[in-house]
Order: structure tokens, then sequence, then C-alpha cells
């Protein structure tokens, strides 16, 4: 919804056509992906993901190499970000689901 709303948002508050935002909630690593699907995950993800998830570098981070400010769409359209942890979490179950129905054509 945070992509989503911000897009409504910029609409209903009628923000200046050449106005432009970046939406994102910062930047993340594919490690940190691999470490919450071993590590930090919940019982939503089952274990033929985790099993099949390969573990590379636990733990270690990525050194940055950008970072991503979109205080400006904070402000004036009042985007909130989904947590990280729930957007893996949503995208997990929604393949699992796309998977289950294309085995049934």
């Amino acid at each position: 919804w945070d992509v989503a709303g911000a897009h409504i948002d910029a609409l209903e508050e009628h923000i200046e056509q050449s106005e432009r935002y970046l939406i994102a909630a910062g930047t993340w690593s594919h490690q940190q992906l691999i470490d919450f699907i071993h590590i930090h995950s919940s019982d939503i993800i089952p274990d033929n993901i985790k099993n099949n998830t390969r573990i590379v570098h636990p733990g270690q981070s990525l050194p940055p190499h950008y970072d991503i400010d979109s205080s400006k769409a904070q402000q004036p359209l009042g985007v909130t970000y989904i947590p990280l942890k729930t957007t893996i979490e949503d995208l997990i179950w929604q393949l699992i689901q796309l998977r289950e129905i294309l085995s049934r054509s």
C-alpha cells in the first residue's frame, strides 16, 4: 500500500505536476533477505523454502553503496512504509500461492 497510497495521496493533495517524489523505505541487501528466511522468519516460511535458500555469508551486511532519502514524500504525502519483514512474508506467500495455481494448470 505504501507506493499505491502515495500515488493516491499525490492526486488527492493536488501536488504540483512538476513535483517528483522518491518512494523507498531504505536500502537492503540480498543477504538480509536470506538471513530473514533462515534466522528471523516466523512460521510463515515453509521448510522447503528455507531448505532451498542457500546460506552464503550469514549476518554479513554489505558496505553502504548508496543512500535513499525519501523524506520529501513522507512530509506532504504522509507516506509510511511497510516493514521489510512483512514485505518478505507477503511476497513468499504470494509465490507459494502462484506455484500452487500453476501446478494445477
